[in-house]
């Protein structure tokens, strides 16, 4: 799934658009634990944390849908820069809020740390911030 030339800012764009627009985290049938793709009745895929954007269905098939990142076969694709930065937007990803009205804006918050961190542009934060809360 991974290009050879993709980038921290490239991951990190799309994985904030994701995490600010989704509705809540992708977990098991459960409920108990977060998984790479949350799957319905039929096995269609519903949901996604973060990772599971960036990673093929035989990826995450099976018990590897709880792996760590770290401990899934990418054949060498991707850097470790770019796996410890797919490890940190999948904390974000992990951490919600516990009110439904904080869900958001505390990844907004962390997103925002996470590119002051890594030293990565905000725009797409803040152009995001403004469509999902036009009253702000």
């Amino acid at each position: 799934m991974f290009q050879e030339d993709i980038t921290k800012q490239h991951i990190f764009d799309v994985a904030s658009v994701y995490l600010l627009t989704q509705k809540e985290q992708s977990m098991d049938e459960h409920h108990a634990v977060c998984v790479y793709r949350q799957l319905d009745g039929a096995g269609a895929c519903v949901n996604m944390c973060i990772a599971g954007l960036f990673l093929t269905d035989e990826q995450v098939s099976g018990a590897n849908n709880i792996e760590s990142i770290r401990n899934i076969d990418h054949s060498g694709r991707i850097t470790e820069d770019l796996l410890q930065l797919m490890s940190l937007l999948q904390n974000i990803h992990d951490m919600g809020g516990n009110r439904p009205e904080d869900f958001h804006r505390n990844r907004n918050v962390r997103l925002m740390n996470l590119a002051t961190d890594q030293q990565l542009d905000r725009r797409i934060l803040k152009n995001m911030w403004k469509i999902i809360n036009p009253e702000e």
